[in-house]
């Protein structure tokens, strides 16, 4: 009776809206679209936060904030205190070109950060079952994509950073720098704007038409998770806080490695949610081949069998992230506790 009820609850729990979720997200190897997402966002985090500098600098300026504030600001999602300098230095190498070799470098940033949504592009299209853009293409919607993530994601990862920047601003009172319901806005702006981040990057990477309504869902969690994350990164500097250089450099690689795959992961299971909720249609691929038995008993069969072994694939990978986070976080509470 109890191994009744037992796998009763299991089937309920696997046929509830999570429970589809994380099976399609097994079934379409996840974890592995995951990664693809966090590598290629390490390797465009770079470029990105120099286009994005570069960007909101020539405009707010305008508005009387001086540039190096908002260098500053900005480029403090680069956790690596030499990444940050050596990007000080590349803006201000920059800011001092003039007409085409500006535009020339600050192109050069908005191409090599465009990559990224090309990976994207690569892993939504497995999942939602489309082809994939030809380059011309791809490299077009990576360039609209990197402006809007310029705008979004500044405000998004840095809200908390970017609050400082309104006492810099001659024509916003100063009773709105002093009032605590600037810090009420706070977690309201950067929930808003990751949602509008991801819902552009659900509607617009994508190879296929869809309406709004059918990437709110999956922006909606993933922005919310998003912004948890951020809020948990910076208890790296915390713990950086009295570490020599190869201390802080080794847990810094296990910090930073899991922050990005859990992006990658928050980045999926947003799509993943749409793509259960108005799923595609999939014509089966053994329609064509002959025979009875194996033109009926292999899909189904396949469709048990796959998400079982995914599944399992994704809790280890889980697993396995969980454990180098906090195989990093000792390596700082223990290198401090020595010092």
């Amino acid at each position: 009776m109890d191994l009744r009820r037992a796998r009763a609850l299991a089937d309920r729990g696997l046929n509830s809206l999570p429970g589809r979720v994380i099976r399609k997200f097994a079934a379409d190897n996840g974890p592995n679209q995951a990664i693809l997402i966090a590598w290629n966002v390490l390797f465009s985090i770079f470029p990105i936060a120099l286009a994005m500098a570069a960007v909101l600098g020539l405009i707010l300026t305008h508005a009387g904030v001086k540039a190096d504030a908002v260098y500053q600001t900005v480029l403090a999602i680069v956790p690596d205190d030499k990444g940050r300098a050596q990007a000080l230095s590349g803006l201000e190498s920059l800011k001092r070109q003039s007409g085409l070799f500006f535009l020339i470098g600050l192109g050069g940033f908005i191409w090599s950060g465009s990559s990224l949504f090309g990976a994207m592009e690569q892993s939504f299209d497995v999942i939602f079952h489309c082809p994939q853009r030809n380059f011309i293409r791809q490299k077009l919607m990576g360039f609209l994509m990197m402006l809007l993530f310029t705008l979004l994601a500044g405000i998004a990862v840095g809200t908390s950073a970017l609050l400082p920047l309104l006492k810099l601003i001659p024509v916003v009172p100063v009773s709105w720098t002093q009032s605590a319901s600037v810090y009420v806005l706070q977690p309201i702006i950067g929930v808003l704007s990751g949602v509008l981040l991801f819902g552009s990057l659900y509607f617009v990477v994508p190879n296929r038409k869809q309406r709004i309504t059918e990437v709110w869902p999956g922006a909606l969690l993933a922005g919310v998770a998003f912004y948890a994350l951020t809020l948990l990164f910076p208890l790296y500097l915390s713990f950086n806080k009295g570490l020599n250089q190869y201390g802080a450099s080794f847990a810094f690689l296990f910090i930073v490695m899991n922050f990005f795959y859990f992006l990658g992961l928050v980045t999926m299971l947003g799509v993943e949610l749409n793509a259960v909720l108005y799923p595609v249609p999939i014509e089966p691929a053994t329609a064509n081949v002959p025979g009875p038995s194996r033109g009926k008993r292999a899909p189904a069969r396949q469709r048990e069998e796959r998400p079982r072994r995914s599944v399992r694939g994704a809790v280890r990978g889980a697993a396995f992230a969980v454990v180098a986070a906090a195989i990093g976080v000792f390596a700082f509470s223990r290198r401090r506790d020595l010092s």
